[in-house]
């Protein structure tokens, strides 16, 4: 059976259907050609250039993208539990002190306490 080569365009003598290549020299060069092109990109958190086969990559490094996810905020919000204005460097901080935290956990204990006594009974 005669085909062409999917690498060269050789024609050649097949054994079986399933051969696609004209020698071992093509079939190597597959995995050559089956790469995803060389994208330059520039990191979000440094800016420096950087190469990549990966369309979705954003950061050079994984220490920048820990660096960009972790990124200290100067601030001002709202304890949830005692209203009052504090300065913050955690972009998920909540609470103002440990104290207030606390507090808002031991009321959510209660509450949720009560509400399994309600409905389990004494």
């Amino acid at each position: 059976m005669l085909k062409k080569c999917n690498i060269c365009g050789h024609i050649f003598s097949a054994l079986t259907n399933r051969v696609k290549y004209c020698s071992e020299i093509c079939a190597k060069h597959k995995k050559y050609y089956k790469q995803k092109p060389i994208l330059k990109k520039i990191c979000k958190k440094c800016e420096k250039i950087f190469y990549t086969r990966r369309s979705d990559k954003i950061f050079c490094s994984s220490k920048c993208k820990n660096k960009y996810h972790y990124i200290r905020t100067d601030d001002i919000k709202t304890c949830k539990e005692c209203h009052k204005l504090f300065p913050t460097g955690k972009k998920y901080q909540i609470y103002c002190t440990k104290i207030c935290y606390l507090k808002a956990k031991n009321k959510r204990n209660k509450k949720e306490y009560q509400e399994r006594r309600r409905h389990n009974g004494p």
